[in-house]
């Protein structure tokens, strides 16, 4: 792979993966009635954000995954195909079910009656997509991010450290089921995308791929 289509990737992934974070962290709940006007006003001003957000994301993400192919081996591969499935199914729905259709259910809603039918149908809607699914996410993420972070220690293309913020990305749909508001509010998909901002950025300014070195 070129150093420039490798920097190419690297820019794209720290973009797409950022705004993930943002969407992780940052994004307005949609918990109670009082929160509707900005949660509508949020989706109208960044849904183009999001999408463009996710295709950045995918198209670093196969970049920087081609930078490290050729040592992953297999646990390289399982991680990169589990990864890019659990990212393809999970954000390409949760888009656009609050880019399209959440805006259309909650819009116009003032009382507190309306707030509980919208929810409720939003609900149902979550429920009738792939999120029904929900649970074959969590050996996606967890297995993709031990695959992956295998593949970057075999193949000695990026820093160790890469691969060891892997592993707690590995770890965060486990602690969703931990009842503690810190550790669900915290250890989100966002860990998951800090992880790959670093790769991002890792992969943009690394001054060569180092093939044959070990980092510390």
């Amino acid at each position: 792979m070129s150093s420039v289509i490798s920097k190419l990737s690297g820019i794209f992934l720290g973009i797409g993966s950022a705004i993930m974070v943002y969407k992780a962290y940052f994004f307005p709940d949609l918990l109670k009635l009082e929160q509707v006007d900005s949660f509508l006003a949020t989706v109208n001003n960044v849904s183009i954000l999001l999408l463009f957000g996710i295709l950045f994301l995918f198209l670093g993400f196969i970049g920087v995954y081609g930078r490290i192919a050729s040592k992953a081996g297999v646990w390289g591969l399982i991680g990169f195909t589990f990864l890019f499935t659990y990212i393809l199914l999970y954000e390409m729905t949760t888009y656009t079910l609050l880019s399209s259709v959440a805006p259309v259910v909650f819009d116009g809603v003032a009382s507190q009656g309306e707030f509980t039918k919208a929810d409720t149908f939003m609900a149902s809607v979550f429920d009738h997509s792939v999120f029904r699914f929900f649970i074959f996410f969590i050996p996606l993420a967890f297995f993709g991010a031990l695959g992956f972070a295998i593949g970057t220690l075999k193949s000695k293309v990026f820093p160790k450290w890469l691969a060891y913020l892997m592993l707690l990305a590995m770890i965060t749909p486990l602690l969703g089921f931990i009842p503690v508001k810190f550790l669900q509010a915290f250890f989100n998909s966002g860990i998951f995308y800090i992880s790959l901002l670093c790769y991002g950025i890792v992969a943009a300014f690394q001054k060569d791929e180092a093939k044959d070195r070990n980092f510390i």
